[in-house]
Formats: C-alpha cells, structure tokens, sequence
C-alpha cells in the first residue's frame, strides 16, 4: 500500500510513519511512504504519481494543504 504524508513538521510526519510501519492492519513498509512537506513538492508528486492512501496536515509552511486539491484531481481517500 502506497502512502503519502503531507506534512512539514518533521516530527509529527515521522511520528506517523512510525505509527503506520508498526500497526498489523495494513501491510506497509518504509518504500511504500512518501514525505512531502509542501503544497508544491506535493502538488508536482501527485501529478507524476499516485497513492493508495493520503495523510494531510491542513496548514503547511506554503499556504493551507487543500490548495493541492484547486491545482491538480486527487483521486485517492484523503
């Protein structure tokens, strides 16, 4: 399962990966998550590629992270 973390504190975005590699629901390992911590490197990640599931802090150093959703269709749950 391919994920994504938007997120710019690197803190709060490795506390999640963490969460996310030790949980026994969803099968995930490290390859599979990608950190993106702006709207734009996350906007040019989401035009090139897709993911099975993204986590989104709303308020990110370049402006509010549900700005990604006015440039570019996310078609995966947010």
């Amino acid at each position: 399962m391919r994920i994504a973390i938007v997120e710019d504190e690197a803190l709060a975005a490795n506390y999640l990966k963490k969460l996310l590699l030790t949980q026994d629901i969803l099968p995930v390992v490290v390859s599979d998550i990608v950190m993106l911590s702006s709207i734009k490197e996350a906007t040019t990640f989401f035009f090139q590629h897709t993911v099975d599931l993204i986590f989104m802090d709303i308020h990110l150093g370049d402006g509010k992270s549900l700005e990604i959703f006015d440039k570019i269709a996310v078609k995966s749950p947010v």
